[in-house]
């Protein structure tokens, strides 16, 4: 069964999107029923402040697109989040407004990812897939690394 056609239950909340995610347009926070104060600081959360944060979509870097789909993916609160390789063509300034993002956010998260810095910045629990079979691990990336070296 594909992800995207998973259907939530009453007690669940996912979001799923393509990794190539594009917003286009802007719609004030009245538009959708949202005060303004709320959508700006939630976007300032993951970096996107002052009047970046009123800058046409197409006038962004790709990282900070990246920020306000992120934005986008966490506003409704969803339960789970999963994340494929987040930090693939983001700036370094991005992944750190990523890190503190993933900090911030309530629920849960699902990451695949080879970024250590990504990793070591914003996870709390570890797991390892190897040989078919999936495993938490006890201790911090680094460990792991070490392990994996020994």
């Amino acid at each position: 069964m594909e992800l995207k056609n998973l259907k939530p239950r009453h007690t669940s909340s996912i979001f799923y999107g393509k990794q190539d995610l594009c917003l286009r347009g802007r719609k004030s926070g009245s538009a959708v029923g949202v005060p303004e104060q709320k959508l700006r600081a939630h976007l300032g959360s993951f970096g996107v402040t002052g009047n970046l944060a009123l800058q046409p979509m197409y006038t962004l870097s790709g990282g900070q697109k990246s920020r306000v789909a992120f934005a986008k993916i966490t506003f409704k609160k969803p339960h789970i989040v999963l994340l494929d390789e987040p930090s693939n063509h983001l700036d370094l300034d991005a992944v750190e407004a990523l890190i503190q993002g993933l900090v911030l956010f309530q629920g849960g998260v699902l990451m695949v990812s080879h970024d250590e810095h990504l990793i070591s910045g914003s996870v709390d629990q570890m797991w390892v897939v190897s040989e078919g079979t999936v495993t938490p691990f006890n201790g911090t990336f680094h460990d792991y690394k070490r392990i994996l070296q020994s």
